[in-house]
């Protein structure tokens, strides 16, 4: 991830602060969704937190932190590629 940009958001619909990085999640404050985005930056440079599924023709993967938690997930692709 070279020189990602996220964007801080707070949904109309929920009163939830996001981001996007291409998605996260739902927080209730400013500060946890900034908490969020340091955690992906910290860990998606980890190639061993990617969990990466495939199957025919579907190709998903979700990063997590290193306590396990899904901090991101993927669009589906129709390609492998790493």
């Amino acid at each position: 991830m070279n020189n990602p940009k996220f964007q801080v958001f707070r949904s109309t619909a929920n009163n939830q602060y996001y981001y996007h990085l291409k998605s996260g999640e739902g927080y209730k404050t400013r500060q946890s969704c900034y908490d969020g985005i340091a955690s992906v930056k910290a860990n998606a440079p980890l190639d061993s937190l990617y969990d990466r599924k495939d199957s025919n023709y579907n190709y998903t993967f979700n990063l997590k932190a290193t306590n396990h938690e899904i901090i991101g997930r993927s669009e589906n692709y129709t390609s492998y590629s790493i």
